[in-house]
């Protein structure tokens, strides 16, 4: 669901969940705790990417309708959570799209340094 590659001092974060690389509650954990972990394990930059041709689908929309209303909350928490990560990075983030990024993938991007 979330490949980890490094390259020399740059942590790259490639979302491996197909088709869509849709973000369910489980990858929006993972992504978070590697973000905010990335600069303690020594990485000076960390890159998001996808697989060609699509970024992300944005959130699990099929996966979100089958959650009660505290995996909701707890969802949307950790979503935040991520985004949080991602703009209080005290290192550069990343997100290399090659492809599609709608709704949520559009945020997880635009909450990156660059793109």
């Amino acid at each position: 669901m979330l490949e980890r590659t490094e390259h020399g001092e740059v942590l790259e974060l490639r979302l491996a969940r197909p088709p869509a690389n849709a973000l369910d509650p489980a990858l929006v954990t993972a992504l978070a705790d590697a973000i905010t972990a990335a600069p303690v394990g020594g990485a000076r930059a960390v890159v998001l990417s996808g697989r060609p041709g699509i970024f992300s689908g944005g959130l699990d929309v099929p996966v979100l309708l089958t959650l009660d209303r505290a995996g909701m909350e707890s969802t949307l928490r950790e979503f935040f959570r991520l985004m949080r990560a991602l703009a209080a990075s005290p290192i550069p983030t990343v997100a290399a799209i090659t492809g599609y990024a709608p709704a949520g993938g559009a945020v997880l991007s635009i909450f990156c340094d660059a793109r």
